[in-house]
């Protein structure tokens, strides 16, 4: 029986924390209006800021650029500083270029796709709440695109995961049926708990440790190599 391997990318396959952190230290670094606030608090109210923003990317109202120029912008509107708006288009862009340079796999990630790409019995698929062309030039960075069969972007449904219409997208594509299909995925509420809404089994990648009741959970991608009785168990192999 062919079996089905879904894959979140962000934080499970491709390593995004890494990179925005870059990302978020080169604009500090490079604007002293930051700096007046401790680097860790600026970081934590970016991240926030960027999530409460991001639907308006996925429901086409902004670009990626447009995005990334009006958080930074909103995040010196909270914070209190009084500057110029063209100054965030530069803030912006120190970010997005800082991110492209630092772009990385998360370890373990390519032998694990790799093994499972061996057995001519499984395929494997990405569900991603992004958008397609930034999620294949991931891949593409990463030299991990050869691995995937497919891949489904929250931008093709104006929705983030976990809506079941994203998930059962995936299943038709792969032509699989949800009890022959596993999705890896680091977010609990977007991955396993949309996972689980379908009925496909999760296994949630949790490296922070976080506290959450799941049979199959695992620390470092590593673990789900075919040699492995997860892997046995999720794959049959």
């Amino acid at each position: 029986m062919t079996k089905t391997i879904l894959f979140d990318l962000d934080d499970t396959l491709f390593d995004h924390h890494h990179s925005d952190q870059c990302g978020l230290r080169a604009v500090f670094d490079t604007f002293p209006i930051f700096q007046q606030i401790e680097q860790l608090e600026f970081e934590q109210q970016a991240m926030l800021v960027f999530d409460e923003l991001w639907s308006n990317v996925l429901q086409k109202q902004m670009t990626l650029n447009q995005w990334q120029q009006a958080a930074f912008q909103l995040l010196g509107e909270r914070l209190g500083f009084n500057q110029e708006h063209t100054i965030y288009a530069a803030v912006a862009r120190v970010y997005r270029e800082a991110y492209l340079k630092t772009r990385r796999s998360v370890t373990g990630a390519a032998a694990l796709l790799s093994t499972l790409a061996s057995y001519d019995n499984v395929t494997i698929g990405i569900v991603t709440n992004q958008l397609t062309a930034e999620q294949n030039d991931k891949l593409s960075a990463c030299q991990l695109n050869e691995y995937i069969a497919f891949m489904v972007c929250a931008e093709q449904f104006d929705r983030p995961k976990p809506d079941p219409k994203i998930f059962k997208h995936a299943l038709m594509l792969a032509n699989a049926m949800p009890d022959s299909t596993v999705f890896v995925g680091d977010s609990w509420s977007s991955d396993v708990l949309g996972a689980l809404a379908v009925g496909i089994t999760p296994v949630w990648f949790n490296p922070q440790q976080q506290a959450n009741p799941i049979d199959i959970e695992i620390k470092q991608l590593h673990a789900l190599q075919p040699v492995n009785l997860v892997a046995h168990f999720l794959l049959n192999l």
